[in-house]
Parts: structure tokens; sequence; C-alpha cells
């Protein structure tokens, strides 16, 4: 590609003049008198800031304000001829003085004088012959449109081209031309260019990640060009990738302010859709490198045709398959396509699901809407819900190892594929999954060089390239001549191009020389043939090949390497130490001594470490975990390992604070980041374990995690069949895992299920008569009989709970009973009551520095003023209430206060406003999975949303609703706080 370059010399082969024009034949500048000034001078003219001639980077003087005008039109026009008629009005507007010919012909005089031949006059008026590379603003009319070829595959040479061009720009374009009517029309035209190459610039930027970059930037823009509605979008994606969601929301207010004042119009769909992504934290917008593709430990070598067929097969597909053996390198292909197709042709996100660690009966479906953070709803299957976010966006799933659940990825992929347009998938597994349309890609080892092939070019195949690069990084200085390439070819055929192979034959060369490696390796694989009465093949030789890696460790190597197979779907350094090492051990393993022995199983590519968050995780590839439990099953020491697994995953939930709090972000990370590994220890205690009290003590204070995620039927699945197997469990340790369960099981709408449960863990706490577990379990009575209009029961344990609270003495307690209670007489009516004990609640909460809980009596407060016919009052509680939860950044608390609004809004006559601020809360209802519990309060809102729709006419319901649709929560919130 030819180079884009600033000037251009008159000699230059390559330059083209500007629209065809042949080059004009002398290449000299003359002064005013006509004398010659520069002979074969590099010449520039610049527009794109005060409009100048340069030669040889020199300025060559252009004479008044009239004769720059004209050669800014005669650049304007790129080489088209410009009539003398034309010329006169520009310049002398609609009356020109007799003498306005007689002038032009005296500017043109002197234009020639400075440019020579290059102004010509023929029948169609006056033209100016230039290269391309001589006008700046035709240069940088091609670096943009070169720029624009790259922003999809290669952003960061997109943005350098597209800074290069900016950089040209000097100030206000044609500065010192008089405003005529085509250069105010070029000066739009080209400050247009110019906006549009900066966006594109940006998005480029924020396409590699660089958005606290750009974000000032983008700041100041905005500010200057309020109404330009890309650079907004720009700007709040920036925001929100730099974590500033707030600062986002206020600036679409601010861009949806400017929009209607100035041009009466509103935000587009695609800006809207933008900003309600924002507001819920759709992680399809987040920067590229939070992808949860896996990020590589090293960089990918070779298969670049296969990569390149691979996409074009994709692009007509809309279910790849690569099938082959474990160890042949199937899920960092799909990961390298994944990446190099990306979002350009999957806008809406790029999601990695790995199947490995789930076991046969578990729900496959379950663990992509965890991926996608789809949450489950009362009455609707989980793959309703699934396919409900996924019909109207663009993505590419990848499931990566699905052949142990080859009918289950089968069922997920067709009904995706049936019900969703926009879904492409990509999946990884040791056959094909068998869909109707699928296409199946056999995945080989890597090429081999033929065996009369030279050196030159034998070192180009992708088998040697990557055992030289890993080669490489385990032994400085490192390569493959003519004196080792026999060797190098020898191992890399006997592996079959085996990635997995390879690498691991790699990293033994800290130690051993090519020659060694292959004698070691022709033992081991030359006894594997001859026990064998069948050929070798691929699945053999990478078992041959972990075999020989695994058996040139150290001792205390591979006893670690044995007892990380515990692990499922990776560990952290510290779990490592606590699960690797054995206090039983004669003598004792010290947990400290875990980790130089971790690093050497790192170096021997045993393990891979991925230290791309806070703290560095370690995982084996499947093939290898498939060996390393195998190895465990028959060292003996699976069942030591696996206590300890559990008793470690045990510990670390137990730890984990049980209901938010200014961590709560962080723990739900790191609980969804071990997932696997908690699943691997119930599972185990479950069945081969005999352990299900362990089970139990996990699964109990996962509630919350399940809640949280919105993966409520798995909790409960997990809570019940822990309780089932644990028949013996503490009775205080049945009791809180019954309270859980019924927890899951009441925010799943299972009302029924979750009263039976609760009464349960009523029955247990009352034999062991703690006041503290008999005030929980008669709370969550009160709070499931509440939600099943059962008023009276509910009043009932409410009454008894208040009487254990009191007991305990503790003031969160007693504020949760005062709360609790008046919600319970309000939906009785009993409103003088219920106002006495939410004024309680507020006080006493506020005593517990408990703000979540104040919230709630505030919202609850206002309930009341509202029947009792106090709307401002009614509106000052609600709006405190919404202040606080919004500062605790709790959505759902957030509805609750705006569906009081609404309410309000409709008594004081704005249906308009009271429809569009519960269509808001009903959609973000349905994302949460959180409807409407306290039974007057769904009175309320359904009273109110069936009221709105009466008052308007059908035309009207439709343009809010549709509206309403995309408007962010954070906007909503935004408007209805003072400011």
């Amino acid at each position: 590609m030819r180079q884009v370059v600033a000037t251009a010399r008159f000699v230059d082969p390559v330059s083209r003049p500007v629209a065809g024009h042949p080059r004009p034949g002398g290449h000299c500048l003359h002064g005013a008198r006509g004398d010659r000034v520069v002979t074969d001078a590099t010449v520039q003219f610049r527009t794109l800031g005060p409009i100048e001639l340069l030669a040889s980077g020199q300025p060559v003087p252009l004479g008044g304000p009239k004769q720059r005008t004209l050669l800014a039109l005669l650049l304007l026009a790129e080489g088209r001829a410009v009539s003398a008629d034309r010329l006169i009005d520009e310049l002398w507007g609609a009356r020109p003085p007799p003498t306005a010919l007689a002038a032009l012909q005296v500017y043109v005089s002197g234009l020639r004088k400075v440019v020579g031949s290059r102004l010509r006059r023929d029948a169609g008026g006056y033209a100016l012959d230039a290269t391309a590379d001589e006008v700046d603003l035709a240069r940088f009319a091609a670096m943009v449109a070169e720029a624009r070829t790259h922003l999809t595959d290669a952003p960061a040479q997109a943005s350098s081209i597209l800074a290069r061009a900016l950089e040209m720009w000097r100030g206000e374009a044609l500065a010192g031309a008089v405003d005529t009517p085509a250069v105010l029309g070029g000066r739009v035209r080209l400050e247009e260019q110019r906006m549009v190459a900066t966006e594109d610039r940006v998005g480029a930027d924020l396409a590699l990640g660089r958005q606290t970059l750009v974000v000032a930037e983008l700041a100041e823009l905005v500010a200057a060009h309020p109404t330009r509605e890309r650079l907004t979008a720009l700007y709040l994606l920036a925001l929100s990738r730099c974590g500033r969601v707030g600062e986002a929301a206020q600036a679409y207010s601010r861009l949806g302010a400017a929009l209607r004042d100035q041009l009466g119009t509103e935000p587009s769909e695609e800006t809207a859709a933008l900003a309600g992504a924002i507001a819920r934290r759709d992680p399809t917008i987040e920067a590229p490198h939070t992808s949860n593709l896996p990020a590589p430990a090293d960089r990918f070598i070779g298969r670049r045709s296969e990569l390149d067929r691979l996409e074009e097969l994709l692009g007509r597909n809309r279910l790849l398959t690569l099938v082959g053996p474990g160890g042949v390198g199937k899920t960092r292909l799909a990961l390298q396509l994944a990446r190099d197709v990306g979002l350009a042709q999957h806008p809406d996100g790029v999601h990695f699901i790995d199947l490995g660690a789930v076991t046969e009966g578990d729900s496959v479906i379950a663990r992509v809407a965890a991926t996608l953070e789809v949450r489950e709803l009362a009455g609707e299957e989980l793959s309703d819900s699934v396919i409900a976010r996924l019909r109207r966006v663009r993505v590419l799933l990848v499931l990566d190892n699905c052949e142990h659940l080859v009918r289950e990825s089968n069922e997920l992929a067709t009904a995706l594929l049936d019900r969703c347009s926009g879904v492409r998938i990509l999946a990884t597994s040791r056959e094909s999954l068998g869909v109707a349309g699928e296409a199946v890609v056999p995945v080989a080892g890597l090429s081999l060089p033929t065996p009369d092939e030279p050196v030159e070019s034998a070192l180009r195949a992708d088998s040697l390239r990557l055992l030289a690069t890993r080669g490489a990084a385990a032994r400085d200085g490192f390569r493959i001549d003519a004196s080792t390439i026999d060797s190098a070819l020898a191992i890399c055929r006997r592996l079959d191009g085996l990635p997995l192979a390879i690498e691991l034959a790699a990293a033994r060369l800290r130690i051993l020389s090519l020659a060694e490696i292959e004698l070691r390796l022709d033992n081991q694989l030359d006894l594997l043939a001859t026990s064998s009465k069948v050929p070798v093949d691929r699945h053999a030789t990478m078992r041959a090949t972990i075999d020989w890696s695994h058996h040139l460790l150290e001792k205390e190597e591979r006893i670690l390497f044995r007892r990380l197979a515990a692990f499922s779907g990776g560990f952290s350094l510290v779990a490592a130490e606590q699960v690797g090492a054995d206090p039983a051990a004669d003598p004792v393993d010290r947990p400290a001594a875990v980790l130089d022995t971790l690093g050497r199983l790192v170096d021997r590519s045993m393990l891979v470490a991925d230290a791309g968050g806070q703290t560095s995780r370690f995982r084996m590839l499947e093939t290898i975990h498939e060996y390393a439990t195998n190895q465990l099953d028959g060292s003996g020491e699976g069942e030591a390992a696996r206590t300890r697994h559990a008793a470690w995953y045990r510990e670390l939930i137990e730890s984990a604070p049980q209901f938010g709090g200014d961590d709560n972000a962080l723990w739900m990370d790191r609980v969804g980041s071990e997932l696997g590994n908690f699943r691997a220890a119930m599972e185990w205690a479950l069945t081969d374990g005999q352990a299900p009290e362990q089970a139990l003590a996990i699964a109990t204070p996962l509630w919350w995690y399940w809640w949280e995620s919105g993966q409520m039927r798995e909790g409960t699945t997990w809570l019940r069949r822990s309780l089932d197997a644990a028949a013996a469990a503490a009775p205080a340790e049945r009791a809180a895992a019954l309270r859980a369960a019924a927890a899951l099981a009441r925010n799943s709408g299972q009302l029924d299920e979750a009263r039976e449960l609760g009464e349960q863990a009523l029955e247990v706490a009352q034999q062991l008569g703690v006041a503290k577990g008999l005030a929980m379990a008669l709370n969550s009575l009160c709070m499931t009989a509440t939600g099943q209009r059962d008023f009276h029961s509910a009043l009932a344990y409410v009454e008894q709970f208040r009487v254990q609270a009191e007991l305990s003495g503790e003031e969160r307690g007693l504020a949760v009973v005062a709360n609790n209670m008046g919600t319970v007489l309000r939906c009785l009516g009993r409103l003088d009551e219920a106002e006495a004990g939410f004024s309680e609640a507020v006080e006493r909460f506020r005593s517990a520095g408990d703000v979540r809980g104040e919230a709630a009596a505030l919202g609850n407060l206002g309930v009341v003023a509202r029947r009792r016919g106090r709307p401002e009052q009614a509106r000052r509680f609600a709006l405190d209430s919404l202040v606080r939860y919004r500062e605790l950044a709790l959505d759902e608390g957030q509805l609750d206060a705006i569906e009081a609004l609404a309410a309000l809004e409709l008594a004081e006559g704005r249906p308009e406003s009271a429809l569009r601020l519960l269509a808001v809360t009903d959609r973000e209802r349905r994302r949460l999975g959180a409807p409407i519990f306290v039974a007057d309060e769904s009175d309320d809102r359904d009273a109110a949303l069936e009221a709105a729709r009466a008052a308007l006419d059908d035309a009207s319901i439709a343009g809010i609703l549709s509206a309403a649709e995309q408007l962010p929560l954070a906007t909503v919130v935004d408007e209805l706080l003072p400011s």
C-alpha cells in the first residue's frame, strides 16, 4: 500500500492530478513581477486553516483577500473549470460593479504569477491543476477514506491514520478568504468532514480500550456541539467504560434537552438503546479488554489460512462446529476466530461459555443465562428468558467443550437458531452437535513441512514456528537452525503437529536439547506403538506426550499437579496453597512452598496462569485436567484432596457478607469466578464424598449469590438436594438452609413452596429455642404470607417476631419488626397504626446506620401519606427514598419509589407521565426478575396503570410505550430528583 505523505514532489510518479487533469508541463513558481522564484519545488496548497501556498515549506505571498478567495474557489472546485460569471457572483455578489470582469482578470493574472501554468483557462472557465498530494483537503479526504477501511479489522491503524489527518487542521478552514456562498458552503462541508473524522478516530480509540484517554476530549467536544448525537453517543460509551455511569445518564439527559430545544426532536433509537444498555450495565458494551473471551497467555501462532476459511464459513453459517481430539487446538482456534470477527460482525456482543466443568444433568441453558446475566423470572422458563434477551440482538456465542453434553448443546443451539435470527454459534467438540444447518470443520494438527523441503521454507511451517516461538520463551537464545532442524522436524512429526503436545515438548527446552527431547519422545511413543495392536491415533499421541511430560516432573511437582485436579474452572494461589498442601503428610506439607512448585508447573506448560485480573488465577487445559484427574484418582489421595477443596470453599463462602454492603460487587465477582469450584465441592460432598452436611454448609450462604445473580432455580435445587441428603445435620444449619430455600422460592414467585419451607424452618427454630433464629424464621414467614395476601397470618407472625426481636435486643431487628408490621397493617387498611410503625422504623434504621432500611421505611411512609390525601408529603417521602436508593445503586428500591411517584402523577392529572414511569419500571422489573412483592403496592400499581391507559387514546399510549422502552432508568431518576 502506498504511504500517504504530507507533501509530494512534482516528479513523484505516483502523484495524480485532481479530477483526472494532466499534470501541467511547467514546474516553476513565479513572483509578482514574473521572475522565476522556485524550480522543482515541493508545493502545498493549504485550506484546512488560513489559506496558504507553500513552496519547499516556505510561504508564497498570495495578495489581498479577493485573490485569496479566488484561489479558495478554484481549490474547492477540485480541478473543474469555474465560469467567469460564477466567479464574479461569488466575489461581488448579486450586484457586481461594471468593472467586475476586468477586476477578475487582474486577480487571475496576479494568481497566475504565483502558481504559473497550473492556472489555466478553457471554454468552461478557469481551473487550477494540482495533484491530490499537493492539496491538503484532498490528502485529508484520502487519509480518512483509507482509515475507514481499517476501522473494524485494524482500529489501531485507523486511529493512527486519522490522528495524522486531523493534525493537518490549523484552525477554521479557508480562513483569510472572503465569506462568499461557495466559501461558506465549503467551510461547512470541510468542518463536517473534520467532525466525522474525529468521531471515527475516537470510535477507533474506544475499540482499543482507550476510553480514559478520550473521555476529557469528548467532554469538550460535546460541550461545543451539544446536538451532535454520534459524538454524545461516543461520550456516553467512554463514560460508561470509565465507570462513570451516573455522568453518562446526565449527558444523555442534556442531549435530549438540547435536541428538543434546538431541533424539536428526540434522541434516535440507537442512542436511546445505548443509554439504556449503560444504565442496566449491559456487559456487551464494555471495553474490549473486559470481554469474557479468555485473554491469551501468549501469541497465537499459525493457522492463518484456516482462520480466513473459517471466517468465511462463519459468515455464511449460523452454527460452525470445530471438531477434533483433545490437544489439537480447537479452543485456541475458536477464541482467535472470535477475536477476529468480534464486535465488527456481532455488535451486541461476543460471549464465551465454557461447558467443560458442566456435568451431565446440569443445565447448559443455566450456564448460558449466567454468562448473559439473564435472571430467572417467575412463571417463565429460563430458556424463554434467554431467547427474549437474544431475540433482537446480533451476538456470537462461543460454546466450548460440548462433547460430553451433545444432546443438551443440540437442544440449545436448535432453539436459539430457530428463534433468534441474530445469534451465531461457534462450538468446539470432539463430535458434531447434529443440528440442521451445522457446518462441521475437522481441526487437524499444525502444518508440517514436506520431507524434502528446504530449511528456509520448512521453518515457515506452523508446527515449527510454534516450537521455535515457545522454545525461545523457555530458553533465552533458543532458535532452530540447520544444525537442529532435523530434530525439530522429527519432534513435530512424531507429535502429529498437535499444538498442546508441541508446547509441552517446548517447555522442556529449559533443561533438554532438541536431540534429547527427540530421543525421549521416541522411546515413549515407540513403547505406546509396540503395546498396541492398532495404529496410534492422535488421542493416544496426546496421552503419551502428557505422560512423558508428567514423568519428567519432580516428585513434589507431580504431587501438586494431581492434587490441583480437585479444582474446576481455575483457582487462586491461596486456594492452591490450601488444597495443594496436605497437613497430614509426613513430613508436613507447607502451604508457603506451593508457590514455587506452582510456578514450575506453569513453566512446564502443565498449568496456565491468567494474570489479567486483580489477583492471578491458574487453570489446567481440559485435556491436561482429564489426565490429572486420572492421576489423582489412582494415587489414593483423591478423597483427602477433595475434602480439603470442599473445606476451603466452605470457609470462603462463610467469610462473605450475606446482605450486600460496600464490597458487594467485589464478592459477586469473586463468587462468580469460583462458581465451578463451589459446584464441584457440593457435588462431591453429595456423592463420592458422602458429606452432605458439607454441601449444606456451602449451599446455604450461597443463597444470596443465586438471588442477586438471578439464578434462583439452581440455588433452590442445590439447597433441596443438600437438605434431603443432610437429614442428620445440626438443627441450626438445617433451619438456616430452610430459610435460604424459602427466600429463593419467595423471590422466584413460588409462594406456596416458600410457605412450606418457612414453616419447616420455624419448626426447627422452635426446637432450638434461640431468639435470633426464631426471629428470622418468623420474619421470613411474615413476608411470604404478605405476598400470599394472608394478612392475618402475616400479622400473627410479625407479632411473634417482635417478641423474639425484643429478646435479642438488636436495634436493626426491632427496626425490621416496625417496618414489616407497618406493611401488614397498611395492607389491612389500618393506616394510623401503619404510619406509626413506619415512623418508628425510620428512626431505628437511622440509629442502626442502615440506609437501605431507612429508604424502605421512607417509601412506605409515602404510600400512607398518598392514601391519606397528603400528596406533597407523599412526594417528599418518595423522593427521599429515591435519593437513598440511588446512592446505594439499588435498582429494585428505585423502582418502588418511581412507582409511588407515578401514582402521584396520575392523581394530579398527568396520565402521560404516569404511564411513562410505569412502562419503565415494568421493563426494569422484568430485567431484574423482581415483580412487586407487597400485595397493596401491586394493587396500587395495577390500578394506576389501568387508570392511565383509560385516560389516553391508543395512539398516545403506543407513542409513550415506544419512547419509554428505550428510556434508561438513570435518566428517569435524574429527571425526578431535584438538581
